[in-house]
C-alpha cells in the first residue's frame, strides 16, 4: 500500500542533489509534482542552482524548503532509503527532503480544501543561498502572511540563529628541496602561524554556546614529501551571534593577522536572524505543538527572506544532530506530525 508522504521522500532521495549533481532533475521532479496539483511553477536563480516557486490562490503562507544536500560520504551502516521501524535512513532525510516531501503532501490537501499558499524550493542552501536571495525579492514573498521553513529542529521553534562568515586563506612560499629548508619558504608553516593567531576562536566548545565559534573545514598544501611547500590553503567557517556582524568578525580577523603574510577571500556571508516572538504565527505554532523556542547553532534561508518579510517560523522534522552525518535519518512520526502542522498553520494564515 502506497504511503504518499514516505514514498515522496524516497523518490526525492533517489535523485542526487549534492554540490556535484545537476540540479535539473530534482527541479523537474518538483515541477511535475506541482503540475499534478494544478500549480504552474516559475524558475529563477542561477542556471546551475535554480530555485522555483508556485502559488495557489493569493496570500497565505509560504512553505519553504531546499532540495540540495551535502554529499552522501562513506561509512554508512544503512542503505539510502532503508526503513527500520520508525526511521527512514539516507542523505537528505532530515536535512531537508523530509520536510519538502511533507510540504508536497500537505499541498494536495490544501488545494483540495481551497486554502491559499505558496511553495518555495531552492537548490543551493548548503552553499551560497543565492536562490533564496532571488526569491526574497518576489512580490509573493512581500505580500505573504508568513514563511514556514521546515529545517530539522526536532519540531521546536527557532528563536534566533547565528550569522555565517566563510573565508579562504592562502599563504605563498618558495619551493625548495626538503633537505635544504633554508633555501625555501614554507607556506604550510606560514599557515600554522595564522591558525595559531586564531587559536582561541577555533577551540571547540563542549556544547552549544551563544558566542562566536569557528572551524577549520578544509586545508590543502604541498605537492610532495621531499619538497618545501610553496602554497597552502585553508577554509574557515565562523558562526556569530545576533549582536555581532560580518564586518565586526572580519575586522577582528584582520587585526589578529595584521603582521602575517596571506591572502583572504570571502566564500559566503550571511546575517544572523531573530524571530519576532510577538508574531501571531509563532504563538500559534508554539500552542499547537506544545513546544518552546530555542537558539539554533545552524543557519537557514531565514536571513535572506527576512529582508522583505519578518514573519518567519523555523520548525521542522528531524533533529539538528542528525544532519550531515553518516546514517542520517528522520522519524516517520515526525514527518506526519509536520505535515499536519503545515496544514494547520496554512489554514490559520489564510484567516489572518
Amino acid at each position: 500500500m502506497r504511503d504518499n508522504l514516505v514514498d515522496t521522500l524516497l523518490e526525492l532521495m533517489e535523485i542526487g542533489s549534492d554540490n556535484q549533481s545537476n540540479k535539473g532533475s530534482i527541479i523537474d521532479y518538483a515541477v511535475q509534482r506541482l503540475k499534478e496539483l494544478g500549480l504552474q511553477a516559475s524558475i529563477t536563480g542561477p542556471e546551475d542552482t535554480p530555485a522555483l516557486w508556485a502559488s495557489f490562490g493569493e496570500g497565505g503562507i509560504i512553505l519553504s524548503g531546499h532540495l540540495d544536500t551535502v554529499p552522501v560520504g562513506e561509512g554508512w551502516s544503512r542503505g539510502q532509503g532503508e526503513i527500520q521501524g520508525d526511521r527512514i535512513f539516507g542523505r537528505g532525510t532530515s536535512d531537508m527532503k523530509g520536510a519538502v516531501a511533507a510540504n508536497l503532501d500537505a499541498a494536495e490537501t490544501l488545494v483540495r480544501k481551497g486554502v491559499p499558499f505558496s511553495i518555495f524550493l531552492t537548490t543551493d542552501e548548503e552553499e551560497g543561498m543565492i536562490g533564496a536571495l532571488e526569491l526574497s525579492d518576489l512580490d509573493v514573498l512581500k505580500k505573504a502572511r508568513g514563511i514556514l521553513i521546515g529545517e530539522p529542529t526536532g519540531m521546536k521553534i527557532v528563536a534566533r540563529e547565528k550569522g555565517v562568515y566563510r573565508f579562504r586563506i592562502t599563504t605563498k612560499g618558495r619551493a625548495g628541496h626538503s633537505s635544504q629548508p633554508w633555501l625555501g619558504e614554507n607556506a604550510i608553516m606560514k599557515m600554522h602561524r595564522i591558525i595559531s593567531r586564531l587559536g582561541d576562536m577555533l577551540e571547540s566548545p563542549e556544547e552549544f554556546t551563544e558566542e562566536r565559534t569557528a572551524s577549520v573545514t578544509t586545508m590543502d598544501g604541498g605537492t610532495k614529501n621531499n619538497v618545501i611547500p610553496e602554497s597552502c590553503r585553508a577554509e574557515i567557517d565562523i558562526r556569530f551571534p545576533p549582536w555581532e556582524s560580518v564586518e565586526l568578525v572580519r575586522t577582528s580577523i584582520e587585526e589578529r593577522l595584521a603582521d602575517q603574510d596571506y591572502k583572504i577571500e570571502t566564500i559566503a556571508e550571511l546575517d544572523s536572524f531573530e524571530a519576532p516572538e510577538s508574531s501571531s504565527l509563532i504563538r500559534e505554532a508554539i500552542d499547537l505543538l506544545d513546544t518552546e523556542m530555542y537558539s539554533a547553532a545552524f543557519a537557514t534561508e531565514a536571513s535572506r527572506f527576512s529582508v522583505h518579510n519578518q514573519e518567519i517560523v523555523i520548525c521542522g522534522p528531524g533533529k539538528p544532530g542528525t544532519c550531515h552525518i553518516v546514517d542520517e535519518w528522520v522519524s516517520k512520526v515526525d514527518l506526519k506530525r509536520y505535515r499536519d502542522f503545515v496544514i494547520h498553520i496554512a489554514r490559520f494564515s489564510s484567516q489572518g
